[in-house]
């Protein structure tokens, strides 16, 4: 069941067609988002403020992000599960932030990265993680993982299906066949 109100659906339609028509007018973007141009008007006003109202969902995302990392009453595997869940919910939002910020160095990336770099350390520290790779490594490794799957989903490289138990199996078993 979709539990995604309206507004959210709306949203992440609008980021979509965002990414797809950075350039587009309003009512190319409302017909990207399955909306009329009266209704994205009610709803934005502007382009200036639909871009606001996405960047705000954006720092929303991010937080949240920050908190499921930063939650230590779980353990480390429960955490990345729910990371990886996280990104694959959020993925419209997470798509458009790397559009406009495709640059770490912006500081919502510069914290996004510190918070998934806290995380792997404390699991590395409590021996659940190798220690032979940096929690930085590990920080660039899960992004990268994570954003490519959602890019190749987009592109239809990809089913959607499993993707979260995918990215879980890849990250924490790695690609190597083990022999029994």
């Amino acid at each position: 069941m979709n539990t995604q109100s309206h507004d959210e659906k709306l949203t992440n339609s609008l980021a979509v067609a965002m990414v797809e028509q950075p350039r587009g007018t309003l009512k190319e973007l409302a017909e990207a988002a399955g909306i009329s141009k009266a209704t994205l008007h009610r709803f934005c006003g502007t382009r200036e403020n639909l871009t606001l109202i996405l960047l705000d969902k954006s720092i929303n995302v991010l937080q949240k992000i920050k908190e499921i990392s930063e939650n230590p009453h779980q353990e480390a595997n429960t955490i990345f599960e729910k990371l990886v869940n996280y990104h694959l919910e959020k993925k419209e939002i997470l798509r458009f932030l790397c559009s406009i910020y495709p640059s770490e160095e912006a500081e919502s990336w510069v914290n996004y990265f510190k918070s998934l770099e806290c995380f792997f350390f404390h699991a590395q520290k409590k021996g659940i993680y190798r220690v032979d790779i940096s929690a930085a490594l590990l920080a660039e490794f899960f992004a990268s993982i994570v954003c490519g799957v959602i890019d190749a989903e987009r592109k239809g490289k990809i089913a959607s299906l499993d993707l979260a138990k995918h990215i879980n199996i890849l990250f924490m078993e790695g690609i190597l066949n083990k022999p029994k």
